[in-house]
């Protein structure tokens, strides 16, 4: 690994990033992207392996959170990883882009219910996971239902396989997000917070924010 290499992955692989931790965790990613690069890992294996960290992190949760949280942000590290091994590739696809959300919605439920069994409340964590399951979903899928590939600008894929979408920069969209969850569970294990606080603002948020949902798609 030399400096110039990593100069030359930063431009190849790197898209610029509007948030403050997004640009922080970009300066650690690359050096995981060049190793996944030497191991002729593709861009899905990468996912596959921060499927595997998030379970296990989750599972940690229920034991450590500690020892879980850190897990967890190794595998949203690993969120970026992908991204930059499907650009430098020039493999980014929808079907690969679909694969990453997935990814999402399989550990972020298990991670509620996580930390409901380390609170001695599973019910709370099953229930947190699921409306958080449904706010996530039924937008994805009402989207993709309309999608119209012919409306993508020419190279997006190439550039910035992440939806524009995602760097909304409001209040709201940077606490429902995955990532956003995970990084307020991460500062209330830190500075030692009530983690029922933490299921229950998510448990009453994404309840809500699925109710609305559901009106606004009556209503239309």
């Amino acid at each position: 690994m030399t400096t110039s290499a990593i100069k030359y992955l930063r431009r190849v692989c790197q898209i610029k990033s509007d948030t403050i931790y997004g640009r922080q965790v970009r300066r650690v990613s690359i050096y995981f992207t060049w190793l996944a690069i030497k191991l002729g890992w593709s861009a899905n294996m990468v996912t596959l392996a921060s499927i595997a960290v998030g379970i296990n992190s989750a599972i940690w949760l229920s034991v450590n959170p500690l020892l879980g949280v850190i897990g967890l942000q190794f595998m949203h590290l690993l969120d970026y990883v992908d991204g930059e091994v499907a650009r430098y590739n020039k493999t980014s696809t929808i079907g690969g882009l679909f694969f990453d959300r997935i990814a999402m919605f399989i550990v972020c439920p298990f991670v509620f219910l996580c930390v409901g069994e380390y609170l001695g409340e599973p019910r709370l964590g099953t229930y947190t996971g699921f409306v958080y399951l449904l706010y996530q979903l039924a937008p994805a899928l009402r989207r993709s239902v309309h999608f119209d590939i012919s409306q993508v600008p020419k190279g997006y894929f190439s550039q910035a396989p992440t939806p524009p979408r995602a760097y909304h920069q409001s209040a709201l969209r940077i606490v429902t997000t995955s990532a956003g969850a995970m990084n307020i569970l991460t500062l209330m294990v830190l500075f030692k917070l009530s983690l029922t606080i933490f299921l229950v603002f998510y448990a009453f948020l994404f309840t809500y924010l699925t109710m609305r949902a559901i009106w606004k798609n009556v209503k239309s």
